[in-house]
C-alpha cells in the first residue's frame, strides 16, 4: 500500500496485517508482550501489533519517543511529570511507569528542555 497515494506521510505507522494506518502523535506509549506489541493511543483505545518493541522503536520517530524500560516506550509529548525520588514517570493519561535505573539519566536530559513537571 503507498501511503503517498492517501497523502499520509512517511512517519505513519503500519499496525497491522490489515493496514491499520494511524498518526503516530496519537500514540501514548507501547508495551512488549513477548513478540508482540500493545501500542495504546490517546483515546484509550489500543492495538496489539506483531512486532516485538525494538523493531516498533525503530519505525518510530526518535525525537518524539523515548526508551523508559526494557519492556516500555512512552510518547514524549503525554509525560505530565516525572519523579527524581521514586523514578517514576506519569503520563497525561493517568498511568504511572517506572524507569530504568540504567535510564534514568538519559530521560531527564531528554527531558530538560521541555514543561514536565520534576518531583
Amino acid at each position: 500500500m503507498d501511503t503517498n497515494t492517501n497523502n499520509e506521510s512517511k512517519s505513519d505507522l503500519i499496525l497491522s496485517r490489515a493496514f491499520f494506518i494511524t498518526h503516530q502523535e496519537h500514540i501514548t506509549h507501547c508495551e512488549a508482550c513477548g513478540a508482540y506489541t500493545i501500542v495504546h493511543f490517546d483515546n484509550h483505545d489500543d492495538e496489539t501489533v506483531s512486532y516485538n518493541i525494538k523493531v516498533l522503536q525503530l519505525h518510530l520517530q526518535c525525537h518524539c519517543f523515548v526508551r523508559v524500560n526494557k519492556s516500555l516506550i512512552v510518547n514524549k509529548c503525554f509525560i505530565y511529570s516525572l519523579s527524581k525520588h521514586l523514578k517514576k514517570l506519569v503520563l497525561r493519561t493517568g498511568k504511572d511507569f517506572k524507569i530504568a535505573r540504567r535510564r534514568f539519566r538519559e530521560i531527564i536530559s531528554l527531558l530538560t528542555d521541555t514543561n514536565i513537571l520534576l518531583l
